[in-house]
């Protein structure tokens, strides 16, 4: 079953809340909620409420919620050291230097934030929660991105655990041309039923749940794109050693602690994974030019059992440990 349909059968389970959340919108923020997928050439003639309180009320509710997430100039976290984690006490001079190492992290945090375009799409999601009251965020290298009700449809179980989400976007076929063959647009309409909007065309990204992980694709007209258009072909051959293989279902079963491990994927992004899993534990890591987070933490300590075994250090790594 193609993305396409499957997201057409799972619209028929989000239509009651949709209608909803368009009729809400009408008396407060017309422009937000469009019911289902709407797409019309020119201005469209939105209909104006009498009143402004109900647009009112949901930007300041909004307002409100955000300044509580994300404070201005606030920091809104706070990192701590975990001691039943490292197995061992410290005394109170190497943990004000572990403590001036977290304030640094959370710093860079803080300025990462002002500086990326988070609070934007974080006030749009909370307007869209207080208005039709579902929202979606998806986070990505570049950022964070808002998904509107009428884009998107989501599968969960039982228990309430996303099984499958399907977003879609209509994005312009100049965009795509790059990304995908020269004749992948040869079979497809040039003009659309509506007769509008010849240039664009629909794009589904398919979500599923394989057991612990997911595995998500994007469909252009029935078609599957290519996720890397310049793949090397790589060869696996094996060593002329003897071992065994076991098949494990999740790396957090593994137990890192005991030796040293070489971890391989087949793709880098699959990485990032097992860097937080060795995070979660409190492991040493290293992956090219990645700091990982307990890094910090091993280098101070190291640096104060060479103290305490008199070994000298320079003046200026004090200084160097004390202002990270």
């Amino acid at each position: 079953m193609s993305a396409r349909t499957r997201y057409d059968y799972l619209t028929s389970d989000r239509s009651q809340f949709l209608e909803e959340a368009r009729q809400a919108s009408e008396l407060t923020l017309p422009y937000l909620i469009r019911g289902h997928e709407e797409y019309t050439m020119g201005m469209k003639q939105l209909k104006t409420p009498y009143q402004s309180v109900g647009a009112k009320g949901c930007v300041t509710l909004a307002s409100k919620l955000m300044l509580a997430l994300l404070p201005v100039q606030t920091s809104f976290f706070k990192l701590q050291l975990d001691e039943s984690q490292l197995g061992q006490d410290f005394g109170p001079q190497i943990k004000s230097e572990l403590d001036l190492s977290f304030a640094k992290i959370e710093r860079i945090i803080l300025e990462s934030i002002a500086a990326s375009d988070d609070r934007v799409a974080v006030h749009q999601a909370l307007l869209h929660l207080v208005v039709a009251g579902n929202a979606m965020i998806f986070m990505s290298k570049n950022g964070l991105k808002v998904y509107p009700l009428n884009r998107y449809v989501v599968d969960r179980d039982g228990n309430g655990q996303v099984v499958e989400i399907i977003t879609k976007e209509r994005i312009s076929k100049r965009i795509l041309q790059d990304q995908l063959p020269k004749d992948f647009f040869a079979d497809t309409k040039s003009v659309s039923e509506e007769g509008s909007y010849t240039d664009d065309i629909d794009v589904y990204t398919h979500v599923k749940r394989d057991n612990n992980r997911f595995i998500w694709h994007q469909e252009v007209s029935d078609k599957i794109i290519k996720k890397v258009k310049s793949r090397v072909k790589k060869n696996y051959l094996p060593k002329d050693a003897e071992g065994h293989v076991e098949r494990c279902p999740h790396l957090s079963q593994i137990d890192f602690s005991e030796g040293k491990w070489l971890v391989l994927t087949t793709a880098n992004y699959m990485l990032t994974s097992v860097g937080e899993i060795l995070d979660e534990k409190g492991l040493y890591w290293q992956r090219r030019n990645i700091t990982p987070r307990v890094k910090i933490i091993y280098e101070v300590i190291e640096k104060w059992n060479q103290l305490r075994e008199g070994i000298p250090l320079h003046s200026m790594i004090l200084k160097d440990k004390r202002q990270e």
